[in-house]
């Protein structure tokens, strides 16, 4: 890692971060506020006028029986992962692939530092990026329930789980977008790959939630390991899915090094 390239590229991307973390923590304060007008009988009786694929789809079927069981089908299931997908593509293309389609990696390249110490130094502002938007997520969440909840007790230790569990999740979607980023010379086209891919996994499972028929699809995508309704149940593998996740993310983190400091840059 280069400290210096560290702190310019934080500053370049600070903003989107921050937009991203605080937009992610004022809906999830929205919601929250909602919550104890419409818990309760009349919102289940909703869920069950829907079609059935559509409520299996984004779990929509587990009730209002808490506040995280609330947060965990409508917020967590559904924008959560549009957010903290898009970041992800989005800022691994710019990190990498961005540089050396426009050019700017020859500048970093002049300078005396390492191509290891580049892409290390990449990864780690976009897995920063990832730290401050959950953690601000989890900030809006925690206050909300301070602020608008006052009936129930708020599970901490699971909605702190959930959280976890999603940073990792979304540690090794960002294991997908920095590969695709540290392969490609085309900012384009590693945006196109990545995003695409990602997008397959997310279809592939919805269609499994949705037919009984192609469930199988499930054991092709990596979203059947989030699933924030069964992450908040006592039963859930916890360490067994942070194990899995951990290893996924480091692996394609350390092949996008790998190729990237072995392939050429003719800028």
């Amino acid at each position: 890692m280069n400290g210096a390239l560290y702190q310019k590229m934080m500053k370049v991307h600070a903003k989107a971060m921050f937009s991203y973390g605080i937009g992610a923590a004022l809906y999830l304060l929205l919601i929250v506020s909602v919550y104890p007008s419409i818990s309760g009988t009349e919102m289940d009786q909703l869920m069950e006028q829907m079609p059935k694929g559509f409520v299996d789809a984004f779990n929509l079927d587990q009730g209002m029986g808490t506040l995280l069981d609330f947060l965990s089908g409508k917020f967590y299931g559904l924008l959560f992962v549009i957010i903290l997908s898009v970041y992800c593509i989005m800022t691994a293309s710019q990190l990498v692939a961005r540089l050396v389609d426009r050019g700017a990696i020859a500048y970093l390249l002049a300078m005396p530092v390492s191509r290891s110490a580049i892409v290390r130094t990449q990864m780690l502002v976009l897995l920063s990026g990832l730290v401050i938007i959950i953690g601000c997520t989890m900030l809006g969440g925690i206050i909300g329930a301070a602020l608008f909840i006052k009936d129930e007790p708020f599970a901490l230790g699971d909605f702190a789980k959930l959280n976890l569990v999603a940073l990792l999740f979304f540690y090794v979607i960002s294991g997908i977008a920095f590969l695709f980023s540290a392969i490609m010379n085309d900012e384009k086209k590693a945006l196109a790959y990545s995003a695409s891919l990602v997008l397959l996994f997310y279809v592939l499972d919805l269609v499994a939630k949705i037919s009984d028929q192609l469930d199988w699809l499930q054991y092709m995508t990596i979203f059947t390991v989030f699933n924030p309704v069964e992450i908040i149940k006592p039963d859930y593998a916890f360490g067994s899915a942070v194990f899995g996740l951990v290893i996924a993310g480091t692996i394609l983190f350390v092949l996008a090094i790998r190729i990237f400091k072995k392939k050429d840059l003719s800028v």
